[in-house]
């Protein structure tokens, strides 16, 4: 999928009418998954670089703790988007590997006003 995207996002697909280029270009390193579209300045970020640096509380305990990674920051954005839009979603997966924690940690932190 990444290659073929990648072609049709610079025209080098056969019979397939060359998109509005896009700009800047999509980064040529790492998978198209690791990259979002930056609408604040318009490019290609990285899923980490649209979240605030995690600190997490000497206190914590560790049962509680929620490492942000590329994969829980990504879910999160898709699973908000989704309920914003009004749009059923479902997570798919084995056994522990945190479709739950996904749901509860967006849904926690929604205004109590408008979604309880």
């Amino acid at each position: 999928f990444g290659t073929f995207l990648r072609k049709l996002l610079t025209g080098q697909v056969d019979n397939h009418k060359p998109h509005k280029k896009l700009q800047p270009n999509l980064p040529d390193r790492g998978s198209v998954f690791d990259y979002v579209v930056d609408l604040k300045q318009p490019g290609w970020t990285t899923w980490m670089e649209t979240v605030e640096l995690q600190s997490i509380p000497p206190s914590a305990q560790v049962q509680n703790i929620i490492v942000q990674t590329v994969d829980n920051v990504r879910y999160r954005h898709i699973l908000e988007h989704c309920i914003q839009q009004r749009i059923k979603l479902l997570f798919c997966g084995p056994t522990g590997t945190g479709k739950t924690v996904y749901m509860q940690q967006v849904l926690m932190a929604m205004p109590k006003e408008t979604h309880m």
